[in-house]
């Protein structure tokens, strides 16, 4: 049994139970090369085709606490995975900069403060 469903049995609406669980993306197509037109990321993503150099953006409206699945299917281009904003981080690289998730490889980034995302990538 899906989690929207365990919470519906339970008596939540069906949108409020959604919007605990998050949103669900895939067969996306990665955009942009810099943090101004990269792909806006949700809660889960699966990108299915990714072009050289071509990226996404963790969500603006992110708070401390707040995590984001990437997956990036077999086959396809190294995703440029950029922070909200320019003064964001992601683990150690520079401030606005992207860090790479390559194929056929998955990564959950963790907000942990109002600048700093962590990041853990699968091997």
């Amino acid at each position: 049994m899906t989690q929207v469903a365990k919470l519906m049995g339970s008596g939540f609406a069906g949108q409020a139970a959604r919007n605990i669980v998050g949103d669900s993306s895939s067969g996306l197509t990665a955009t942009g090369t810099t943090l101004a037109d990269a792909y806006p990321l949700n809660d889960v993503n699966e990108f299915t085709t990714v072009a050289s150099s071509t990226g996404a953006r963790l969500p603006l409206n992110a708070s401390p606490g707040d995590e984001v699945w990437v997956y990036v299917a077999t086959g396809q281009q190294t995703l440029s995975v950029y922070p909200s904003t320019s003064s964001e981080q992601i683990n150690a690289v520079t401030a606005g900069s992207a860090f790479s998730v390559a194929a056929n490889k998955a990564a959950i980034f963790k907000k942990v403060s109002a600048t700093r995302w962590v990041s853990v990538l699968t091997a």
